[in-house]
């Protein structure tokens, strides 16, 4: 199965695959300190290992493994953002997600938008059954939106050192029965009805 050149539209944002002329999206997003903090001090990743770590998931597209997609604004084709899935596995329909968004656009309708777009992309049109997601414990938004619907699947202490202080990781599952829940809610945010 292969993964190349998907592009999925929403109202308020576009999905589209990572390639190589995205990498300085992906660096300048990297750069700035708020975004990526966690992510720096959990997957001890440098600007410099970035590069290397997409070519290597570009590769692994063109096996049906893995899928990155930049995320840009609709309105202004600004990138905010990248998610994807990783090892993705065809035979148990299941795979690992997860998102990296620009501090400026926490808790924006955007966001959600990348997540109802990326969980219907997988639960719907590759007809996958089971997702692996995982917040960080101090990601309180994540996890409200994922608490509702989900039970924690497990907790990894101490994944994390940040002023001192030792961080857990919560690891969620979601089905494709949690998902079907998870989407009204989610279209529900997204699209509120007009109250006239």
């Amino acid at each position: 199965m292969s993964l190349l050149n998907k592009t999925i539209s929403g109202n308020y944002v576009q999905l589209k695959s990572v390639t190589r002329e995205d990498f300085k999206f992906i660096h300048s997003m990297y750069q700035d300190e708020k975004t990526t903090e966690q992510a720096k001090y959990y997957y001890k990743i440098s600007l410099n290992d970035l590069t290397s770590l997409y070519e290597e998931r570009i590769s692994l597209v063109l096996k049906g493994e893995s899928l990155d997609l930049l995320i840009r604004r609709s309105s202004t084709n600004q990138v905010i953002g990248t998610c994807g899935f990783k090892t993705i596995n065809d035979v148990n329909k299941s795979a690992y997600f997860g998102v990296m968004i620009h501090h400026k656009f926490w808790g924006t309708k955007a966001v959600l938008e990348s997540l109802y777009l990326c969980f219907e992309y997988f639960f719907e049109t590759l007809a996958y059954h089971k997702l692996e997601t995982s917040a960080f414990t101090t990601n309180m938004r994540s996890q409200s939106i994922l608490n509702r619907f989900i039970n924690v699947e497990s907790i990894q202490k101490n994944v994390m050192l940040i002023d001192g202080e030792q961080k857990d990781n919560v690891v969620y599952i979601i089905t494709i029965e949690d998902w079907l829940k998870m989407k009204e809610y989610l279209k529900r945010l997204i699209f509120p009805k007009d109250k006239n």
